[in-house]
């Protein structure tokens, strides 16, 4: 049993405060193993310590190689192990070390994989023969499948592949089930849903692939353990689709859970045969009902834990936030703890507070006292440094403070439960190009988002996987970029001590090389370059050229200019608070032919070079930036030619229901051609409906370029909502020179009366489609999902006696 101590800090920044990827194990002398991952300038290192008590061991490197390493894991014995995934020259591995009196041994490697296949999620667990089962998911070109490794004490290592079906299988849990025999669960998605599957293994192979979750609602992230009696029990998130008011799309999310009679798997219900054992939408659904708005970031905090004590109880855990007006990046963390006991669960009680993403040991059985890790915030009254790993016990008792009910649910009285994809999103690929001219018949419309974020953006939260296949399949889109901060950009909390990991952006590779197929779905791999300038006269504020880069390229890399000895000594001095510079970036770009799309925020973008610059984000969930900012026409004006678009930058995980996306003419539904498109401008960007745009002057297409000698014909087709009223406008040089309402659907043309004659030069012309029915605004990026307003991109028009001039 574990003595009550202090919370012990782990970590002490050694190569890194920026730690993450922790795992733990208790021995039997009383002593806690931790491992951790830290990445810094060379990439990432992985550590271990034992603690006894309060006194702190040496920090262990788990390699002296300086091969990135990543996901160290604890696998608990009498002689604990590590493992860890190791990278070099784009290749994976496996390997291993002992913990022995307080000191690692030499490590060796056990498998590797195939070449260029992205690790994920490895877990692990030793069986009582002392054999180690190894399991991950792992993504390939067309494919994710979870694999998992059988190494004994002696001989030969053993390896099996498990899948669904579908050769979508994500995120495996592994638990000993005998002497020699274990149980793997892992969810894959499988005919347009996820849910959770099964299989037993043993020495001599593996048992039929069962299916565990049955709901209509996707389920993910599952947990699983024994109870007291020997019977499998398995508890994972279940995911609903929910709308407020007609208006913002998000997710409510609980637990549900199954357990194993011996023969199948049946439902595993919550107090009076609740079908949720417990809800997980306290400070994750938005709550608009508060002045100010709670804004309900997602937090990675969607992953139950279940555990069998020692006295014969099972135990289900969870973080949530302790406030949920409080976003995720300053929002203290709550462990909730749950017991079972007479096929009755406890209330929730209030396991831990005031650090987030705790998590638990890797033994399968707990006691009295549960150690737990989690990591420290930068807030103004910590008692720790941001960002370090914080060691903690903590009894479990009877007498545990129950959590408030207002603490655990929030009023779901205005979120209706919504079914997706939207009927008005069947058959949004049949439009082509109608009005005459060259483009006529050639190009096909398709949707794209190019800035979400997902679990790499420090207050974000989505698995990749889960993003793509909504997007695809939920959203109605067919080109998506998910586009993590490669820093976290805000100087007030934790220093940019946060980036995006190689481990982290590998997940983003693999998962574009997993899911991108040619004619179905274009995903690209991709980031946000989170550019900054510091603005003269106001302190630390930053000016933001954000900039979200793709490209159509399995390898692609990333720059790394925030870790430039000269950015960072700066950095430590104080003589610049940014960490890169938009001209750099934008020409680094070039030379790799990557595409660099401006993500304009708020007032403030730089257009470098227009030749890559070739389209800009117009719309925005958090802002109608071109009906607020005088940001665009400015470069217009000046003769500058770039598209429009409209990227969601949601961190909601609702892609294509973010509030704002891109229309794009394509040849084809290949990344290749979304980025044809987006270099030829052939863009136009809504406020989230799907409405059509085409426009032309004398037959040549919107983003193109021509010279008139006499005055020019405008050509336009707007196809909305059926029954929905619009205002069209048509813009010359950022005025409105034309003005018509419509219901549904409208295509005409006018003359440029006397443009030749009384106004030659240089002139651009697009089109606004709104509609009276305002846009509801919301605080941050929590945004209204299906606006109706488009802006075309511009044409380009010279009159041929200004150019012989």
């Amino acid at each position: 049993m574990h003595r009550t101590v202090a919370p012990t800090q782990v970590t002490e920044g050694v190569y890194s405060r920026d730690n993450h990827e922790f795992s733990f194990s208790s021995c039997p002398d009383d002593s806690t193993w931790v491992t951790w991952s830290a990445y810094g300038p060379q990439g990432s290192r992985s550590f271990a310590r034992r603690v006894v008590g309060n006194v702190r061991g040496n920090i262990c490197p788990v390699s002296d190689s300086t091969a990135s390493q990543v996901s160290p894991l604890l696998i608990p014995g009498e002689v604990p192990t590590v493992a860890w995934l190791q990278s070099e020259d784009n290749a994976y591995s496996i390997w291993c070390a002992d913990c022995t009196d307080g000191r690692l041994s030499p490590p060796r490697r056990v498998y590797c994989l195939p070449p260029e296949a992205k690790p994920a999620a490895l877990h692990a667990t030793r069986t009582e023969t002392g054999a180690v089962w190894l399991t991950w998911a792992q993504t390939e070109t067309g494919k994710s499948t979870v694999q998992l490794l059988h190494i004994p004490p002696h001989g030969a290592v053993d390896e099996f592949t498990l899948t669904a079906g579908a050769c979508q299988d994500y995120r495996p849990q592994i638990i000993p089930t005998g002497s020699e025999n274990v149980y793997v669960a892992w969810d894959a998605y499988v005919d347009g849903s996820y849910d959770i599957y099964g299989c037993a293994a043993h020495t001599d192979g593996t048992e039929p692939v069962e299916q565990i979750s049955r709901q209509q609602d996707w389920a993910v992230n599952p947990s699983l353990c024994r109870d007291p009696e020997g019977r499998l029990r398995c508890v994972w998130v279940n995911w609903q689709d929910v709308m407020w008011k007609q208006s913002v799309v998000h997710q409510k999310f609980s637990i549900r859970g199954a357990w194993h009679d011996g023969t199948a798997w049946c439902p595993w219900t919550g107090n009076d045969a609740a079908i949720d054992i417990a809800p997980l939408h306290y400070g994750l659904l938005t709550d608009f009902d508060r002045k100010p708005p709670a804004l309900g970031h997602q937090g990675r905090r969607l992953h139950p834990m279940l555990r069998t004590s020692q006295d014969g109880r099972t135990w289900l855990f969870y973080e949530a936030k302790a406030d949920d007006a409080a976003q995720t990046i300053g929002s203290r963390g709550r462990l909730v703890g749950l017991c079972f006991a007479r096929e009755q669960w406890s209330a929730p009680m209030s396991i831990a507070e005031g650090l987030v993403y705790y998590g638990l040991p890797e033994d399968d059985c707990i006691g009295d006292t549960l150690p737990l890790v989690a990591r420290s915030i930068d807030l103004e009254d910590s008692d720790t440094d941001a960002d370090e790993l914080v060691l903690n016990r903590v009894p479990l008792t009877s007498d545990l403070p129950a959590v408030p009910g207002d603490r655990i649910d929030v009023d779901l009285t205005h979120w209706e439960t919504i079914e997706l994809p939207l009927p008005e999103f069947a058959g949004n690929t049949s439009e082509r190009t109608q009005l005459p001219g060259p483009a006529k018949g050639r190009f096909r419309l398709i949707w794209g988002d190019f800035h979400v974020h997902g679990e790499g953006s420090v207050e974000c939260d989505g698995d990749l996987d889960q993003i793509a296949h909504y997007a695809r399949d939920k959203g109605g889109l067919h080109a998506l970029t998910i586009s993590d901060n490669d820093h976290f950009w805000s100087p007030k909390i934790r220093g940019n001590q946060r980036w995006l990991t190689d481990f982290e952006w590998d997940s983003n590779l693999g998962n574009a090389k997993a899911l991108n197929e040619s004619g179905v779905f274009a995903l690209f791999p991709g980031y946000e370059q989170t550019i900054g300038a510091d603005a003269p006269g106001m302190g630390r504020r930053l000016l933001r050229n954000h900039t979200s880069v793709m490209a159509d390229d399995d390898c692609m890399t990333r720059d790394l200019f925030h870790f430039s000895p000269a950015v960072m000594a700066a950095r430590r001095e104080g003589r610049r608070s940014s960490c890169k510079d938009v001209t750099e970036c934008v020409k680094w770009a070039k030379e790799k032919g990557y595409y660099p799309l401006p993500h304009a925020h708020s007032n403030w973008w730089r257009l470098v070079d227009p030749s890559v610059q070739t389209c800009c984000d117009v719309m925005v969930a958090w802002m109608r930036n071109i009906e607020v900012f005088d940001i665009y026409h400015s470069y217009l004006n000046r003769g500058m030619k770039f598209g429009f678009t409209g990227s969601s930058d949601s961190h909601y995980r609702n892609p294509g229901l973010g509030g704002a996306v891109t229309g794009l003419w394509v040849t084809e539904l290949t990344r290749a051609a979304v980025l044809d498109a987006l270099r030829a401008r052939r863009t136009y960007a809504t406020a989230g409906q799907r409405i059509v745009l085409e426009f032309t002057i004398n037959e040549t297409f919107m983003g193109d370029s021509l010279v008139v000698s006499e005055d020019p014909c405008l050509h336009w087709r707007v196809v909305g909502r059926e029954d929905e009223e619009y205002v069209l406008n048509v813009l010359r040089d950022g005025r409105p020179m034309h003005r018509e309402r419509f219901t549904g659907n409208a295509e005409g043309s006018l003359i440029d009366a006397d443009l030749v004659i009384h106004r030659p030069g240089e002139h651009y012309y697009y089109l606004e489609v709104t509609s009276p029915e305002p846009i509801p605004d919301y605080r941050s990026n929590a945004a209204h999902a299906l606006g109706g307003r488009g802006w075309s991109s511009p044409i380009w028009l010279e009159t041929a006696d200004w150019i012989v001039a």
